[in-house]
């Protein structure tokens, strides 16, 4: 039998205010039936779809209130969901009026990063005045990018408005016929019923819907508001194997023959959509640990809003993962990555990044986690505001043992591997530390960032470990014969830096546990790690290999 090995893994790895109430319809009950909203209404049919769809919610007296005026900020919201938007990870507008914790700042904050809609001269946004038809028309040209020529409208009362590029967009696109065939009223209010067709209706004249993924059924891509075709190169992002990573995702698809059938739902009649997807503007994935293959089909725009999610073979202009998430990036070509603060993100070698964004104040080596070794894969990084970020080594204090972590690899500043034999790894610790200072260390580490140094340590030790990461099966790391403290299984199907990382964080938990129970935390590292370590074990299990290896560990 060839000589098995591995590293320490045992310690290496180691508002809501009544303000809100006064602009925010409550939901409403489970059947969304209205009790002042009839199919008669000409409203009906649109308010419905956006029902249907959760983007438009009633009074908790089972009212609809189709005829009140809306406010800004109410407008907001129901814009920004329709348009799908990422509320959590934006950029402060700075309206004075709007603070991080006001009930609808990432909706408008979404829409003034997107330069859909502005505040006023005074820096304020004025969230709870009445939305008017000439700012409505503003904001839905250009929410929806349309436009129109504003020299042929049969509208008397617009001549010298400041909206009149607008309204001339929603006419040519027949999202207004006006309040008369001769008046638009610019200056009159927005009612929530007239919102809900305005929306509609500018969503059918862009030829493109957002929708939420229920399935993928019989070759269809089936949707909470309708069932639509998939043609052509399409199959190659909505398929069964993408079924799962696709499940609630948020899509913005290109239509064609786009149509809204009335059918039967919940004791309604709603607005069911069909149509031929010939393409998609944007994506969202919200499926946790799951594995998304675009099958190098173009898509301008994706969000990954979920953790343990792996990504292959995408073509995307830009590319946003949210705050704290572990994301796998295989054969990516992307324009720009923008990434959230406390993301850490596995690129492979074949994945090619022109333009990195970082929060401010990080540096490459902090979000990609094996950066060091793809580093070269990137042609540019900034941060938010543009500025140029190089990576800036460090010198790394106690030395030995690799990790893979580049300058700033937290394994060497542990201790140092010493030796390892068939039955024996051996790790000597930083005599200058406690245990409190190691805890902290690795409490203040990703679990990611500890597992790629982990894994490149292994690859880099292959001849002497007798194995690469990928030829490893298992990793059990055992307190006695029976007592499991943590466990790695490789699966083809999820990510593996994912999975070690569990393993990472539950051998620490393990660690901290016992190191309060025997009262360790003022100790030096080194006097106490005999006694950390009593009847600590490692049991690998390689391909090839039908039973585990057992290695004991022995800490100095």
């Amino acid at each position: 039998m060839r000589n098995k090995k591995l590293y320490n893994i045992a310690l290496a790895a180691t508002m809501t205010t009544a303000a809100v109430v006064a602009i925010a319809p409550a939901q409403a009950d489970a059947a969304k039936s209205f009790s002042d909203l009839t199919p008669a209404n000409v409203h009906y049919d649109n308010v419905m779809n956006l029902v249907e769809r959760g983007v438009i919610t009633g009074y908790p007296d089972g009212t609809f209130k189709p005829n009140q005026s809306i406010s800004r900020a109410h407008a907001a919201k129901i814009i920004a969901k329709a348009l799908g938007l990422d509320t959590k990870n934006v950029k402060n507008p700075n309206f004075k009026d709007i603070p991080t914790n006001y009930a609808y700042y990432g909706e408008i904050a979404a829409l003034a990063n997107a330069g859909i809609i502005n505040g006023y001269p005074d820096g304020t946004f004025k969230p709870n005045a009445t939305l008017t038809r000439g700012q409505m028309a503003k904001i839905i040209a250009r929410a929806f990018e349309l436009t129109g020529n504003a020299n042929n409208l049969p509208f008397k009362d617009i001549a010298n408005s400041e909206y009149k590029e607008y309204i001339a967009a929603l006419y040519a696109n027949k999202v207004t016929t006006g309040t008369t065939p001769t008046t638009y009223s610019p200056v009159n209010p927005v009612t929530r019923g007239q919102l809900a067709s305005f929306v509609v209706r500018a969503e059918e004249a862009k030829g493109t819907v957002v929708e939420t993924v229920a399935e993928i059924k019989d070759g269809k891509l089936v949707t909470k508001n309708g069932t639509f075709e998939i043609t052509g190169e399409l199959a190659k992002v909505f398929n069964a194997n993408n079924a799962a990573a696709l499940k609630d995702a948020k899509v913005e698809l290109i239509v064609e023959d786009l149509q809204a059938a009335k059918v039967a739902s919940l004791g309604n009649v709603v607005a069911a959509r069909t149509g031929k997807v010939v393409g998609i503007k944007a994506l969202t994935l919200v499926a946790p640990n799951t594995s998304f293959n675009a099958g190098g089909y173009p898509i301008p725009n994706v969000s990954i809003t979920a953790g343990g999610v792996q990504v292959e073979n995408l073509v995307v202009d830009e590319l946003t993962v949210a705050d704290d998430l572990q994301v796998t990036l295989k054969s990516v070509e992307v324009k720009e990555l923008k990434v959230s603060e406390g993301t850490k993100l596995t690129l492979d070698p074949n994945s090619k990044i022109e333009k990195l964004v970082l929060p401010d104040g990080k540096k490459p080596s902090d979000v990609i986690a094996n950066y060091d070794q793809v580093k070269d894969n990137i042609k540019e990084t900034v941060d938010e505001s543009g500025n140029t970020v190089e990576e800036t080594p460090a010198p790394v204090p106690g030395g030995g043992g690799g990790g893979g972590g580049g300058s700033q690899a937290v394994l060497p500043q542990i201790g140092k591997f010493k030796s390892i034999s068939d039955s024996k790894i051996e790790f000597t610790l930083d005599s200058d530390k406690t245990f409190s200072e190691v805890i902290t260390l690795l409490g203040n580490t990703s679990s990611i960032q500890l597992a790629s140094e982990l894994k490149a340590f292994i690859n880099n030790n292959s001849s002497e470990i007798g194995a690469t990461f990928d030829e490893i099966d298992s990793i059990t790391v055992k307190r006695g014969s029976d007592n499991i403290i943590a466990e790695y299984k490789k699966n083809d199907d999820i990510n593996s830096i994912s999975k070690l990382s569990k393993l990472i964080e539950d051998v620490i938990v393990h660690v901290k546990e016992r190191v309060a129970y025997w009262n360790l935390e003022s100790k030096n590292v080194s006097e106490y790690a005999a006694t950390l370590a009593l009847g600590l074990t490692v049991e690998i299990k390689f391909n090839n290999d039908s039973t585990p290896s057992k290695f004991n560990i022995h800490l100095q």
